[in-house]
């Protein structure tokens, strides 16, 4: 993950300001001589980071914004996730919600009012425009159920997609409302 690494990143600067000797060992041999090795030379240096200190502060500095650039997107980038999540709920729950409406008062209502103007229309009570009429808004209130059920249905699915679950921990509650709608 980006903050770990820039948190490394971090450390390995804070490093820099520590010492670090290097030990080096040459031999070299001439062309005419006998021995291994005509010459050995040994040497030590050692860095000493306090002289140039500039340097070594800027690139602490860096890569402390770094780590703190890095938090920011994260914390960004959860802020965004849990606002997709949210708008996924509100989505399914304005779905189911609707269904249910359509399912529990609208339809039945509709039912109701066919059947009075079925029996109204058979003792010339009412004409058949007003039965045709209800019957057509039957039908429509009947599919606008069904776009409410697949609109709950998209939804659910993008909440798969969203968080990465399993789509049939989602579905209990589009099975309840088919069964009770037959």
């Amino acid at each position: 993950n980006a903050v770990t690494l820039a948190q490394a990143k971090l450390e390995l600067a804070k490093r820099e300001w520590i010492p670090d000797p290097t030990l080096s060992v040459q031999a070299q041999r001439y062309n005419g001589a006998s021995q291994a090795a005509s010459e050995v030379a040994v040497g030590i240096s050692v860095t000493l980071p306090w002289l140039n200190g500039r340097k070594y502060r800027a690139g602490e500095k860096e890569a402390a914004s770094g780590v703190e650039a890095a938090q920011r997107a994260l914390e960004g980038a959860r802020i965004e996730a849990l606002g997709m999540l949210r708008d996924q709920f509100r989505k399914i729950e304005t779905a189911h919600h609707h269904a249910g409406l359509f399912r529990d008062s609208l339809l039945p209502a509709a039912a109701q009012t066919v059947e009075a103007n079925r029996t109204g229309y058979e003792t010339s009570k009412a004409g058949l425009l007003e039965l045709l009429m209800s019957q057509r808004n039957l039908r429509e209130l009947r599919s606008m159920l069904q776009q409410h059920l697949s609109d709950y249905q998209v939804a659910v699915a993008e909440l798969e997609a969203v968080v990465g679950a399993d789509r049939r921990d989602f579905s209990q509650p589009v099975e309840t409302i088919k069964r009770n709608q037959k």
